[in-house]
């Protein structure tokens, strides 16, 4: 295979060329991207992968639980951060080796399907086309998935010449692993399968022969396929195929709001929906715990469950998401695409898009279709692919697999009209009225969009901001989306949590109490709201708040500590009712290390007791949640990642440490203080347990240097300076 494209670099130098251009566009693009604010603004889907990545460079391959989604990509993007470091310039410069190596494939696959002297042109297209450039840097498994289904189709292609066992065996393996990428890639498995049975050897022995090829390029799939499914059974006991995702994207696509292009769930969830949330519905409604297969299920039946009751709406919607797909426009339901390619030069001037692409490729699919079975493999590939993808929902990456075949298309059609215009130019008024009707429908199409929220995007960059503690940017990018859509869900919330870490408390709470009236069914505005009471000491209106949240979301991790915090304020509260609250929020957030740390430092309010030890234990063998699962996974600041969990467990073996010097146990206090400052060296309050279990074990120069150290780090810090004036 590797040999294959250096072979064809020597053979071919358009092709050469080509590769050299397709690198200088994508260098050139990078340097331009790297110095743009949006460098380090990655969305959703980008972080998820990102931290799944850094998760497996840090030792966890084989995870935790199911995979949500398939780990291929995330697996080669971990091994890059374990010997390069983890680092967005890694990962784009991986997609940019994977877009090099799709624009060789694409040429291969040119040649093959039309012959083609012209296949450095699909190439071309492929080296500038806008959108092909924009994803292969974005931590998105898309490109990779794209490169693998080329090599599958390209090997299948050569079978159909060869008939050689080793080709249709490289055929299954190729397409397992572009399984193990996107699992949507098994639709092509029984269109292969029919595909030899209908259309075998013409060899006396062609029924054997067909049986025993189909059996081992089903073999070759299973290679790769099944040993992610014995890995979802071994580490969840879930009998997964390969990823349990499945099921709430068919939901995404089918249910009463779905309008076939965002990836938006019915009110509460809307457009920021958790895997905890659709976990949390899945499991009220089943009655117990339900492993991520199973709530895959539970979404999947409920898609069909709204399928058949609204035949329909759904057959309406269907159709409009086959047609989304054959449009000009690049529809995203991350970054909004168009505001994007403006602001980079290298993207704003290039004219091509897919409306150019497609009339040419229709011209030449129609052209090719009689001439050889690699065009009429290719074209039905196309359409049962789209119509398969249109049971889901529509977003310009999806369609980057399926642009290669339209590239080589393109470019035959170019020569299919060229060929007419020079032999019999009367002739032109065919492909040029399929021309017409194709860019019509492409640029003008009949169905209509949904509205698009055009805050959307205004409110991942403001969430950007303030996650980066750039509170006065935000809110102003958060007032820009108020002016857009005052609206849209969670915009006050922010426009509240920017003005509340402002210490401007009026202005918070006017905002937090508009998106309550706005959206009284979303949890966190109560939370927030109940944060601002809590500081300002009302715990009875912080309670208030914090069991509507609750009610509304009994897993939320902020608003159980908020309870905790306002439940302890209360003097009259008993250790033994504060330990039942604690062991009720640490149950309903699973056991977060968080919460237990909160819980036992509320525990202390009277000095450490049995029950303070014992939570601090249990922090003491907390877990992160499973990465494949983990909704932090998809935010910038995840305080799941290695580093923020350490620091998190640096303050449980602080406050062990605390209880164990008032016990009188100074070297067990010493001991838990040096672990916690090995995970986090600016805990200033370890530093101070330090000290005092060094001084009262006599060790007077070993205290004296730990609170010198102290006072150099923590200048300011009022406890150590009391103490350096002793």
């Amino acid at each position: 295979m590797v040999l294959g494209f250096f072979a064809a670099l020597r053979k071919h130098k358009g092709l050469l060329i080509v590769l050299v251009l397709g690198l200088a566009v994508r260098l050139t693009y990078l340097a331009e991207y790297s110095q743009a604010p949006v460098w380090n603004q990655l969305t959703v889907d980008n972080w998820y992968h990102h931290h799944w990545a850094e998760t497996i460079a840090n030792g966890n391959v084989l995870g935790d639980t199911t995979y949500f989604r398939a780990p291929l990509y995330s697996l080669f993007l971990g091994a890059l951060y374990y010997l390069f470091g983890a680092s967005l310039w890694t990962a784009r410069l991986f997609g940019l080796v994977i877009g090099l190596a799709s624009i060789v494939m694409t040429y291969l696959l040119a040649q093959r399907i039309s012959g083609n002297k012209l296949a450095w042109g699909a190439a071309a297209l492929q080296a500038l086309f806008p959108a092909v450039i924009y994803f292969e840097s974005e931590l998105l498994l898309d490109p990779m998935f794209c490169l693998l289904t080329q090599l599958a189709v390209h090997r299948f292609l050569i079978w159909l010449e060869s008939r050689h066992t080793r080709d249709i065996m490289g055929t299954g393996l190729l397409f397992g692993l572009a399984a193990i990428t996107r699992p949507t890639v098994l639709i092509a498995v029984p269109l292969i399968v029919i595909w030899m049975i209908v259309r075998p050897s013409q060899r006396s022995s062609a029924v054997a022969s067909t049986a025993g090829q189909i059996g081992l390029f089903l073999c070759g799939l299973a290679i790769c396929v099944i040993p992610v499914s014995i890995r979802n059974l071994m580490v969840a006991g879930d009998p997964v195929l390969i990823a349990s995702q499945g099921g709430i994207n068919l939901f995404i696509g089918n249910n009463d709001t779905a309008d076939g292009l965002s990836a938006i769930l019915p009110e509460p969830l809307g457009h920021n929906w958790t895997l905890r949330q659709i976990r949390q519905i899945a499991e009220t409604d089943q009655g117990g715990p339900l492993k991520p297969g199973e709530i895959s299920d539970y979404w999947r039946d409920r898609a069909i469950a709204w399928i058949l009751s609204h035949p329909g709406k759904f057959l309406e919607l269907y159709a409009k998401r086959v047609g989304y797909q054959l449009v000009d426009r690049e529809i995203s339901n991350n970054r909004q695409v168009g505001p994007h390619f403006a602001s980079l030069g290298i993207l704003r001037y290039n004219p091509l898009s897919f409306g150019v692409i497609f009339p040419l490729a229709l011209i030449g699919l129609i052209a090719q279709y009689r001439r050889n079975e690699s065009a009429q493999f290719i074209m039905v590939l196309l359409i049962v692919y789209s119509l398969a993808m249109a049971f889901f929902f529509v977003n310009a990456r999806f369609r980057l697999p399926l642009l290669p075949y339209y590239f080589v298309f393109a470019i035959a059609g170019v020569c299919r009209i060229t060929e007419i215009a020079r032999q019999r130019p009367w002739l032109l008024i065919g492909p040029a009225s399929i021309a017409v009707a194709a860019v019509w429908f492409s640029f003008s199409p009949p169905m209509s969009y949904p509205q698009q929220r055009s805050s959307q995007n205004l409110m991942s960059r403001g969430l950007y901001q303030y996650d980066q503690g750039k509170y006065q940017d935000a809110l102003t990018t958060y007032r820009q989306a108020a002016a857009l859509d005052p609206t849209f869900p969670e915009t006050n919330l922010s426009l509240g949590a920017c003005f509340f870490r402002m210490g401007q408390e009026d202005s918070a709470s006017f905002y937090f109490d508009r998106e309550i009236t706005l959206h009284p069914q979303r949890p966190k505005a109560y939370h927030n709201l109940a944060s601002l009471h809590l500081v300002n000491g009302r715990y009875t209106e912080a309670l208030h708040l914090t069991s509507q949240a609750l009610t509304l979301a009994p897993y939320s991790v902020p608003a159980n500590i908020i309870k905790l915090r306002a439940l302890a304020a209360d003097p009259t509260i008993t250790i033994d009712s504060l330990w039942r609250a604690v062991e009720t929020a640490t149950y309903a957030t699973d056991e977060a290390l968080i919460v237990l740390n909160w819980g036992a430092s509320i525990l202390a309010r009277d000095g450490c007791n049995p029950t303070v030890e014992k939570c601090l234990h249990r922090a003491e063998r907390a877990v992160p949640p499973p990465i494949e699962t983990d909704d932090q996974a998809f935010h910038a600041n995840s305080s799941n990642r290695q580093q923020a969990f350490n620091i998190e467990r640096a303050k449980t073996y602080y406050l062990l440490g605390y209880c164990a010097g008032v016990e009188g146990y100074f070297e067990t206090a010493i001991s838990y203080s040096l672990k916690a400052l090995s995970l986090d060296p600016l805990l200033a309050e370890a530093y101070i347990n330090l000290y005092s279990g060094y001084l009262s074990t006599g060790r007077l120069v070993t205290a004296d240097s730990v609170l010198t150290e102290a006072a150099n780090r923590f200048p300011e810090h009022n406890q150590i300076r009391k103490l350096r004036l002793r």
